[in-house]
């Protein structure tokens, strides 16, 4: 993402397509701050299905991941607040982070890939593409945020191609 604020804009869009019962639950998580609650985590665990990753089970390294978050999380909570889709609360130390301006000081070849079902939407992706000069975007169909587990027959061959056209373009082989 270039900017909270605009993360903020795709998740909203992101929770309003959930059930009534999880946006209320993630509504009253907001107001509380309450990211324990069993309430809570049921919402989280419906947004990571969704938009995180739609694997069942989850891979091994999913499930690591989760365990060191869960064992230790205030690295992510001062990054990503309470959650993945956390617009208050603990996102506030990151509240006005907003690097859209700077984006076209990037130079380096840039592939950017993001998945169909993505929390990183078409709108937060294309952010970065429309402002990386030359970067290149790969939507993923029928992915999520973890489209190089979901689909790895479609990811990797993408990354492959894009590092091949990079060595060419410096003389290797």
């Amino acid at each position: 993402m270039a900017s909270i604020a605009e993360w903020t804009v795709a998740t909203e869009k992101l929770v309003a397509t959930l059930p009534e019962e999880i946006q209320a639950t993630i509504r009253k998580a907001r107001l509380t701050n309450d990211t324990e609650s069993p309430e809570f985590k049921t919402a989280e665990h419906e947004v990571n299905r969704r938009f995180v990753c739609r694997l069942d089970p989850l891979p091994d390294c999913v499930q690591l991941a989760e365990a060191a978050l869960a064992s230790d999380n205030e690295v992510y909570k001062v990054m990503a607040g309470g959650s993945e889709f956390d617009s208050g609360g603990a996102m506030t130390p990151l509240k006005n982070w907003d690097v859209r301006p700077r984006l076209k000081e990037i130079s380096a070849p840039t592939l950017c890939i993001s998945g169909e079902f993505d929390e990183a939407t078409p709108e937060v992706m294309g952010t970065l593409v429309n402002g990386i000069s030359g970067a290149e975007w790969y939507l993923v169909p029928g992915a999520s945020h973890s489209a190089h587990l979901e689909t790895p027959d479609l990811f990797y061959p993408v990354v492959e191609d894009f590092l091949n056209r990079l060595d060419i373009s410096v003389g290797r082989k």
